[in-house]
This record gives structure tokens, C-alpha cells and sequence, in this order.
């Protein structure tokens, strides 16, 4: 899609911007990745892209600093730094969305 778009140079830092954004979305819902409760959105304009994953939760996302022999817990620091701009807000009646923009 995003070769079509004309941003194929951002495919690689979308690509893990996503599966951080949808893993997260999974590790803290409890719900299985097919749950129809998830929601992916790809919006563009000429100048980058907007990756937005919707979740059932209410919880805010945190990014925080583990431990170094953590396991976990460094999405969002990925996230952080692959995108120009991430964040949060309420989606639907009881739920949220998570999103990173990614600017050329």
C-alpha cells in the first residue's frame, strides 16, 4: 500500500510501528489478534503516514523504562523513536485509539 501511496521509503518503520502498536493492543486487552475488537487505519497525505491501532481498552498507554534484562516492555519505546509524533485518545464508547506519525 504504501509503495502505491508513493512512501515506500517508510514501509520498514511502519511495518515495526505497526506490529509494536497491534502487539500492544493484544498483550493488554487479553484478546486474541483476531478479535474483531482491534481495528488497523492507514491515513496518508503527501507528507507521511498515519498509523492508528483501536482497542477495546480504556487504559492509557505508558512508556516506561525496564529493567535491562527486561523481556518486555519496550514497545512504545520503539515506537518513540521510529515515529515523528505518537499518541493517544478515547475511541468509541469504551476504548481508545493509539497512533505514530511517520513524516519523509
Amino acid at each position: 500500500a504504501l509503495a502505491g501511496w508513493g512512501l515506500a521509503e517508510l514501509s520498514d518503520d511502519a511495518e515495526v510501528v505497526v506490529g509494536e502498536l497491534l502487539a500492544n493492543a493484544v498483550r493488554h486487552t487479553g484478546l486474541e489478534p483476531g478479535a474483531a475488537a482491534f481495528g488497523l487505519w492507514l491515513l496518508r497525505d503527501q507528507d507521511g503516514l498515519m498509523c492508528v491501532v483501536t482497542d477495546p481498552s480504556e487504559a492509557a498507554p505508558a512508556l516506561r523504562q525496564p529493567c535491562s534484562d527486561a523481556e518486555g516492555g519496550r514497545g512504545l519505546q520503539v515506537i518513540h523513536s521510529l515515529s515523528d509524533h505518537w499518541g493517544w485518545s478515547p475511541f468509541g464508547p469504551s476504548g481508545k485509539a493509539v497512533w505514530a506519525i511517520l513524516f519523509r
